[in-house]
């Protein structure tokens, strides 16, 4: 099968994929990306050998080849980052321990987390779960 992307790695990147493939401090995931790099650069070798070298599925090759022609080196071997908006602002958090405290009474806990979480609402108006509730009050109390 004819390759629609091809992989041309420069010095740098094969230095970095040679010490990666040969280090024992990353995954084995990241390890068999680099190995198939190395295999795939300006080679002789088709789809179905590198398959059978490193144990990447034929399809999965395919992906990695356009991954790299697409999105880079690094996106391909370490994946894209990931970003997640925090749920509550510190702001948020503070008022969230308030509460818990303020529902106290003689040293004895008058609230659970379902209660908490039922009626917190955070200053962006999005409720709560007790999951979050019990993350944010394990880091105070």
């Amino acid at each position: 099968m004819k390759r629609k992307y091809y992989v041309s790695l420069d010095q740098d990147e094969l230095l970095m994929l040679q010490d990666l493939v040969n280090s024992k401090n990353y995954s084995l995931q990241k390890r068999k990306r680099a190995h198939m790099l190395l295999l795939a650069n300006d080679s002789d070798f088709t789809n179905e050998q590198i398959s059978q070298m490193t144990g990447i599925s034929i399809r999965g090759i395919e992906e990695i080849y356009k991954r790299f022609v697409l999105h880079g080196f690094k996106v391909t071997i370490y994946g894209k980052p990931r970003h997640r908006m925090p749920i509550m602002d510190p702001v948020d958090e503070e008022r969230l321990r308030v509460m818990a405290s303020q529902l106290s009474k003689n040293g004895k806990k008058l609230w659970t987390l379902k209660r908490l979480s039922q009626d917190f609402v955070t200053s962006k108006g999005l409720k709560v779960s007790m999951e979050t509730v019990r993350r944010i009050l394990k880091k105070y109390l």
